[in-house]
């Protein structure tokens, strides 16, 4: 009895350390790769825009050399540098992000509608009422490296457009300034366009008394013929009494305009530096 037993203790043992091995194997466990899915791309809308205003400024492609380079046989050979100013009133809405990618699509628009548009040139602008004068928002050039200058005869003929892109001068700040100066579109209760019209109004008193000024002087100097030595005190005495009398005049078509509007001469003063400042339409 103890012998089967004792046999029956090892086949046991046998089994159980034939057991052990075999969960004792490694488990290989596969590692799958992590795949991070990416963001998509941020697209940035284009702002609305007007195209205010076009100026031809095409001229002869002379590339980097001087006109006085060129023999006049040469020069009715050279083609034509297309050069065209586009004067362009965006959205007061606009940000600075949006500038590249609205420009970028004016610029697409017109070279596909005319190929043969050698140098572009944006001034952009916030407001139309100031789109006679110097741009505001900043400026793009489209040309050979961004830079004006840069057509040849072969550029011109060809149109090669490689070396193509387009350079910024932008306002510092942007944002900021657009936000301040839509602020700044109400003052003293007035709103900017009333007081670009109150602006017109004054400047149109001013032209008056000044006008009426230069009328009468005229007429001193055809009743004396010419200014000597002994007539000059006389026309300076004159002239002090046309002055002093245009000045009354001024104060009174002033006076007038005030009334109209309701302002004080203090408030007329701060409208008049501010229409000279931001280049508002005197008419």
């Amino acid at each position: 009895m103890k012998k089967l037993y004792k046999i029956v203790l090892i086949f046991s043992m046998i089994f159980y350390s034939t057991g052990c091995k075999e969960e004792s194997k490694d488990v290989i466990v596969e590692e799958k790769e992590t795949v991070v899915p990416t963001a998509p791309p941020v697209t940035v809308n284009t702002a609305d825009y007007e195209i205010v205003k076009i100026e031809d400024q095409s001229r002869k492609a002379l590339g980097k050399r001087s006109l006085s380079q060129y023999t006049q046989s040469e020069l009715e050979k050279l083609p034509i540098n297309k050069k065209i100013l586009y004067r362009i009133v965006l959205s007061k809405e606009i940000k600075e992000n949006q500038i590249e990618p609205t420009v970028e699509g004016i610029v697409n628009k017109l070279t596909s509608e005319d190929s043969e548009i050698d140098e572009i040139i944006l001034w952009l602008y916030s407001d139309k009422d100031i789109s006679n004068s110097t741009f505001n928002i900043g400026t793009a050039i489209w040309a050979p490296n961004g830079e004006l200058g840069n057509i040849n005869a072969n550029i011109a003929e060809n149109n090669h457009r490689d070396s193509y892109k387009i350079s910024y001068q932008l306002k510092d700040n942007l944002e900021e300034y657009l936000a301040l100066k839509s602020v700044s579109e109400v003052k003293s209760g007035l709103p900017e366009e009333l007081r670009k019209q109150i602006f017109k109004e004054i400047v149109k008193a001013e032209d008056r008394a000044n006008e009426f000024e230069q009328s009468e002087q005229d007429k001193v100097l055809a009743k004396f013929g010419s200014v000597n030595n002994s007539n000059r005190e006389k026309i300076i005495e004159e002239y002090d009494k046309i002055n002093e009398e245009a000045q009354k005049l001024m104060n009174q078509y002033k006076s007038t305009v005030f009334k109209k509007y309701n302002i004080t001469e203090p408030q007329a003063k701060e409208i008049s530096s501010e229409g000279l400042e931001k280049y508002w339409p005197m008419e």
